[in-house]
């Protein structure tokens, strides 16, 4: 971490162990960790919001917290920037943000001053825009001013991070203050932000409900490659379908695997680890396989058995990895139309009824 103060580095230990931890029956996981993010960074206001593009975009979990603006004020002016999007949300467009913001701190000036700099500039790159949209997306920045003047945040500095599965976002998570970020704290946010993917990932992945451990096994069927749900003692408690096939195929080898995990919280060995708490019961771990050169070669020996086209290959690696139709498309800049197109034609060539059976003949090597 560094040159990181004892603080900070106590601050991310902190805010890591709360996002690698599941617990039963906990609020969604950005509401637990604003207050120490902001501590961490210097906000004078958080904010973390989720965005759900289903028929229209829509705000999802939402979070906030500061002295500068109450909550309800806060999340009454980004719901309307949410609902003007067209398609810019101010500097980023929310339903593929541009791959220069995705992933990364970035600081912008006082909302005023930043469509200032951006007639000055004459750039895009920052942004991550061609000349033709920069047009539309300078017009939502205009918009968007008289939402932060009603906020009261029309002078603040604006840093935030656009956490982002591939090309679909996951989470805005940031914040305001009077002051720009130093090296240091942008170095903080970009620490933190790995742990904020993969947990935001699994979170999306789940669509966590109100009984998570349902949840959990429900959802396992989605999961690229092996998936287990396992005891401190290494004891396995479900599996999905191409866990059971490993441990059908190699169960002393992959029985060894699990236990290693367990013993080093997954630092160690072929699978990574979530451990899942609830009241007054034991601590249970999801395993997840780590990807390895291996499944790309099973990738390839799937194509070439099911004669897939290039379209239908990079469809099914995606579905391999546990995506949804929607997040495929638009990591594939293509239409969800297209993707049920193609996963049609994938099921009838491999002979499956279901993405999970399609899934389990894939590791199977049927």
């Amino acid at each position: 971490m560094g040159r990181f103060s004892g603080h900070e580095r106590e601050l991310l230990a902190g805010i890591k162990d709360q996002l690698a931890t599941i617990r039963v029956g906990d609020a969604p996981i950005i509401q637990s960790v604003l207050a120490p993010m902001m501590e961490l960074l210097g906000l004078e206001q958080g904010l973390i919001y989720s965005a759900r593009q289903e028929q229209t975009l829509s705000l999802g979990i939402f979070a906030t917290a500061g002295r500068l603006c109450s909550s309800s004020t806060l999340a009454r002016e980004a719901d309307a920037m949410i609902r003007r999007v067209r398609p810019y949300m101010g500097m980023f467009n929310p339903a593929r943000p541009a791959k220069v913001q995705q992933n990364r701190s970035m600081t912008f000036l006082p909302i005023r001053q930043e469509i200032a700099a951006f007639h000055d500039r004459g750039k895009f790159d920052r942004y991550g825009v061609e000349r033709d949209e920069a047009q539309t997306m300078l017009a939502g920045l205009e918009q968007n001013a008289a939402n932060f003047a009603n906020a009261g945040l029309d002078g603040d500095w604006q840093v935030r991070v656009l956490v982002c599965e591939g090309a679909s976002l996951l989470a805005w998570v940031g914040g305001f203050r009077e002051e720009p970020l130093t090296v240091r704290e942008e170095r903080l946010l970009n620490v933190l932000t790995p742990a904020l993917q993969k947990r935001l990932e699994l979170e999306r992945l789940l669509e966590r409900g109100p009984q998570l451990e349902q949840a959990l096994v429900a959802a396992m069927e989605g999961i690229a490659g092996s998936a287990f749900i396992v005891a401190g003692s290494g004891l396995v408690l479900e599996a999905n379908s191409a866990g059971r096939t490993e441990l059908d195929k190699q169960p002393s080898q992959t029985r060894a695997a699990i236990a290693e995990a367990v013993a080093t919280q997954g630092k160690r060995g072929p699978f990574k680890a979530t451990p899942v708490t609830a009241p007054d019961r034991a601590t249970l771990f999801l395993l997840i396989a780590r990807k390895s050169d291996r499944f790309e070669a099973r990738l390839a020996e799937a194509v070439k058995r099911w004669e897939l086209t290039r379209g239908q290959t990079a469809v099914l690696a995606l579905v391999l990895r546990g995506k949804a139709n929607k997040t495929i498309a638009a990591e594939l800049q293509c239409s969800e139309r297209t993707v049920e197109f193609h996963l049609t034609a994938i099921l009838a060539k491999a002979e499956a009824e279901s993405r999970a059976d399609l899934i389990a003949r894939f590791f199977l090597g049927e």
